[in-house]
């Protein structure tokens, strides 16, 4: 009876473990997931003014990504992971445990049918007689009573472990939980950085846009500019300015014509 009430209690051990393992594993993905969606801001605290960055290679760093509410860093994440190994080990245990507690019963029972072939059981299940008194010993002197009382014994301890493995296990899930509250208030403040993010990158990319068109635009201005002085000074010729030439010019004609007419 002592046997079959420790493998009860020891199910419900495991059945508790293993649902705060599953726990354990979710609160750690989903911490896990947090951080790489913010895994931007935790590079940009990493950038050393002058420095390469590790993964543009820009030694500029004009606007590095800042880190939102809720935002998960790398220890958080790996104090969840640990949690979560921590909770997986206790729930193998607890299997463990089960099984060897489950071995012991059939032993057990294997025992006392065996002692019960050779003796009489009383009313509340008890051999009585010689069979109660003495049944087979063992090389030590030990009865099948012996023995079966003796694995009951065993099985006390491997429960005393796996309740305090549940005990730790509860703390652990009690912190990871800490960790993962406001989780939606998180995601909502980080998804509302990552957009404003986005849009500050759009604006940059706009004004460095207009800066390329405008130098573009001075450059042909000037070219052009150069190509009119070059015009300009050929109309001027050797004179002070363009109507000085233009009136040598005329001079010039007006004497062809009056040489011409004297002709």
């Amino acid at each position: 009876d002592t046997l079959t009430t420790r493998k009860t209690e020891a199910e419900a051990v495991l059945t508790a473990v293993r649902e705060r393992a599953v726990t354990a594993h979710e609160t750690w993905l989903e911490l896990r997931e947090r951080r790489l969606r913010g895994i931007a801001a935790e590079l940009a605290g990493r950038l050393v003014d002058g420095e390469a960055c590790a993964v543009c290679g820009s030694a500029d760093h004009p606007e590095p990504a800042r880190a939102g509410d809720g935002h998960v860093d790398r220890a958080t994440e790996e104090a969840a992971l640990a949690a979560h190994r921590n909770a997986d080990e206790a729930r193998a245990e607890a299997q463990r445990q089960l099984g060897l507690i489950g071995e012991r019963l059939d032993a057990a029972r294997t025992e006392v049918a065996e002692a019960g072939a050779d003796g009489v059981l009383d009313a509340g299940g008890t051999l009585s007689g010689t069979a109660a008194g003495s049944g087979t010993r063992d090389g030590h002197g030990r009865t099948e009573n012996d023995r079966s009382n003796g694995a009951a014994r065993a099985a006390e301890v491997p429960v005393a472990e796996l309740e305090a493995a549940v005990a730790r296990l509860t703390r652990q899930h009690t912190e990871a939980h800490t960790l993962a509250a406001g989780t939606h208030a998180a995601q909502e403040a980080l998804a509302a950085a990552e957009r404003e993010h986005l849009e500050r990158l759009d604006h940059r990319q706009r004004a460095e846009r207009r800066a390329a068109a405008r130098t573009s635009q001075r450059e042909a201005l000037d070219r052009e500019q150069a190509a009119l002085e070059e015009e300009l000074a050929q109309a001027r010729g050797a004179s002070d300015s363009v109507a000085a030439h233009a009136a040598l010019l005329r001079r010039q004609a007006g004497l062809l014509a009056d040489a011409a007419e004297a002709v």
